[in-house]
C-alpha cells in the first residue's frame, strides 16, 4: 500500500510546531458543504418589488448596472463554497467598475487594483445619501442571499498561526 504523508510546520508566537498528517486525516478537512447556485430570477424580482417607488427611482438614478445584477449573489467564492452576502461597499465598487469601464474603457475597468483604490478613495468622501442608497441595496442583496441559501451560516476561521506545507 502506497501512503503519502504531509508534513506541516507551523509557527505560533515564535514557537515551532510540526504536524504529520496521513491521507486519511487530510481527506476529512471541512470544506464548503454547498455549491453556489444562481438565485431564481423570481426571488430577485420579488425582493425588488418590495421596494417603494421613491427609493427605487433614487437607486435607478444612482446606479449604472441594473439593480438585478448588483443584488444577485456572485457564483464565485475564493474557497469554492457559498459566497458571503455583499456589503454596501462591494456593491458600490461593482457599480463604480461599470462606470469606469463605460467612461475610460475596458482596459481601465479590468485593472482591479486601480478600481479598488479608486472605489476606496471615493467611498470615503461620498455623501451620506449616496451611501444610504448602497445600504438599501445591500439589504436587498442580503434578502436575495437569505432566500437563495436559507441554510447558510457564516463560519469565520481563525488564522492564529502561519502554516507551511512540506511534501
Amino acid at each position: 500500500m502506497n501512503s503519502r504523508y504531509d508534513i506541516y510546520i507551523c509557527v505560533k508566537r515564535s514557537n515551532l510546531f510540526c504536524y504529520i498528517s496521513s491521507p486519511a486525516t487530510t481527506n476529512n478537512i471541512d470544506t464548503a458543504t454547498s455549491t453556489p447556485k444562481l438565485p431564481d430570477p423570481k426571488i430577485i424580482e420579488q425582493v425588488i418589488s418590495e421596494i417603494d417607488l421613491r427609493t427605487r427611482s433614487e437607486i435607478d438614478r444612482q446606479i449604472t448596472v441594473p439593480i438585478e445584477n448588483l443584488i444577485r449573489p456572485t457564483t464565485k467564492s475564493r474557497k469554492g463554497g457559498i459566497p458571503r452576502p455583499q456589503n454596501p461597499f462591494v456593491i458600490y465598487r461593482r457599480d463604480l467598475q461599470a462606470k469606469l469601464t463605460a467612461r475610460l474603457g475596458p482596459d481601465v475597468g479590468s485593472h482591479l487594483p486601480f478600481v479598488s483604490k479608486e472605489a476606496s478613495r471615493k467611498w470615503e468622501i461620498e455623501r451620506e445619501d449616496i451611501k444610504n442608497i448602497y445600504e438599501v441595496m445591500a439589504e436587498l442583496a442580503k434578502k436575495v442571499h437569505e432566500r437563495t441559501y436559507p441554510d447558510y451560516v457564516y463560519k469565520p476561521r481563525k488564522h492564529r498561526f502561519l502554516i507551511m506545507k512540506y511534501i
